[in-house]
């Protein structure tokens, strides 16, 4: 009985040690492979090895808005914690002290940096009780001037630069209004002794944009056209027509200048062009007839609805003519 017993004893004994040898074995095969840089012969023959990382230890100041608190607690959180990464700078001596544009803004909601070209510095302020908002309300100061404010618009990344080549730089603030018709634009002050507004544009669901277009060193303002929403001609396609305005030194306005830079607006025209095919279908190419005549080439816009249009072609031209006189720039409004 007692040898049965020591037989039984020292069985269990030795599939408790080979168990103990293989557990070593595998936890030293497992380390090998955590420090093993696979080739791809190597990944083939361990596919299913899981590669794990340790996460980083988490920033002291972690750049979140707060949603769990009330919007304007969130607001001052965010101000400390910005005036903690970023220390507001000294003011410069011959500039003016930042000056809350409303009661409900601090001096703690500037976003910095501040912007200083000349003897002016522009100042962007968040809403205490909208953080989060895209736009912001900026403000343009100059030493013994009356502080200029701007709501809901923010500093375009041409701001500084001199886009009416008279050697005077300008600050540039783009917007959106939002609503039913979501109005885009831009507002323009060149930066001289005194701030002198260039341009303030609406330009409806259209984007514009200020480019050199002929490299002459005044930037030219290209958007497009979204009088025809409604699309009078009937199907699917879209018909924004391209406009391009360039600036006038002499009554210091932007006017229409499409006709003069047919480069800008080929690659909006080519759109409908390839579009166009003959049949009565008068969308696409009443798209491209227009843009036609907003380059004033009425001429190619007739021939083209002659050479596709397989409906009453005289009907159809003076629909397209009578449209275009109603509608022609109707979605973009120049504040004076």
């Amino acid at each position: 009985m007692l040898k049965r017993f020591l037989c039984v004893l020292s069985l269990l004994l030795l599939v408790f040690c080979v168990s103990w040898c293989v557990r070593v074995i595998s936890e030293e095969d497992t380390k090998a492979v955590s420090v093993f840089t696979p080739t791809i012969g190597d990944m083939a023959r361990y596919p299913t090895q899981e590669v794990k990382m340790t996460p980083c230890p988490s920033p002291t100041i972690t750049p979140t808005f707060f949603p769990t608190f009330s919007p304007s607690v969130r607001a001052t959180l965010r101000a400390e914690m910005y005036l903690t990464v970023f220390p507001r700078p000294t003011v410069p001596a011959a500039y003016p002290t930042p000056e809350s544009p409303q009661a409900n803004l601090r001096l703690e909601y500037i976003t910095l940096p501040e912007i200083y070209i000349g003897d002016y510095v522009i100042r962007s302020w968040t809403y205490p009780d909208f953080p989060d908002t895209w736009f912001d309300t900026i403000t343009i100061a100059k030493v013994g001037e009356e502080m200029v404010v701007f709501d809901n618009v923010e500093v375009d990344t041409l701001t500084g630069v001199d886009i009416t080549g008279d050697g005077v730089p300008e600050v540039v603030l783009d917007f959106a209004t939002g609503g039913s018709k979501c109005c885009y634009g831009h507002i323009v002050y060149s930066l001289g002794d005194k701030l002198d507004k260039i341009m303030e544009v609406y330009t409806g669901e259209c984007r514009g944009r200020f480019e050199d277009l002929n490299e002459d060193g005044i930037y030219e303002y290209i958007t497009c056209d979204s009088s025809y929403i409604l699309n009078p001609f009937g199907g699917g396609c879209p018909i924004y027509p391209v406009l391009v305005f360039e600036y006038n030194r002499e009554i210091k306005q932007y006017e229409d200048a499409t006709r003069k830079f047919r480069g800008a607006v080929q690659e909006n025209l080519d759109y409908y062009l390839e579009k166009v095919r003959p049949g009565d279908d008068q969308c696409w190419i009443a798209g491209a007839a227009i843009q036609y005549l907003y380059m004033d080439d009425e001429k190619k816009a007739r021939e083209l609805v002659e050479t596709y249009y397989e409906g009453d072609v005289e009907k159809f031209w003076q629909k397209i003519i009578e449209e275009v006189d109603a509608n022609k720039g109707e979605s973009l409004i120049f504040v004076p």
